[in-house]
């Protein structure tokens, strides 16, 4: 299980807040924290209950803090707010690829 994501805005083929949004769905889902260079993104970040968003090049402070509320971060933060509809995945994509320590594995982003 993912316990925190770090995402940048743009990705090449995917767009950071529409995998943020897609994760927000998971029933367990990880807390994201952005590392970008746009700044005119935060609000939306936000919006994807994005538990921080750190501005490129990251400095070892801000993302220590980031790291420490992210793990504090509860269920019910994670949540979408209440009557908000899941965004589409712009790309097709049916999953993102997730690195760990030990091996490389897959977030499943439609249902079924």
């Amino acid at each position: 299980m993912l316990d925190i994501v770090l995402l940048d805005i743009r990705m090449p083929g995917a767009d950071g807040m529409d995998v943020a949004a897609h994760l927000g769905q998971l029933e367990r889902p990880p807390a994201v924290i952005f590392c970008t260079a746009y700044d005119h993104y935060a609000l939306q970040a936000f919006e994807v209950n994005a538990s921080a968003y750190l501005m490129k090049p990251v400095r070892k402070d801000a993302l220590a803090k980031a790291l420490q509320r992210a793990a504090k971060t509860n269920r019910l933060q994670q949540q979408p707010p209440a009557g908000t509809a899941p965004r589409r995945w712009r790309t097709g994509r049916a999953h993102v690829s997730r690195h760990r320590t030990d091996r490389l594995g897959f977030l499943d982003l439609l249902p079924g």
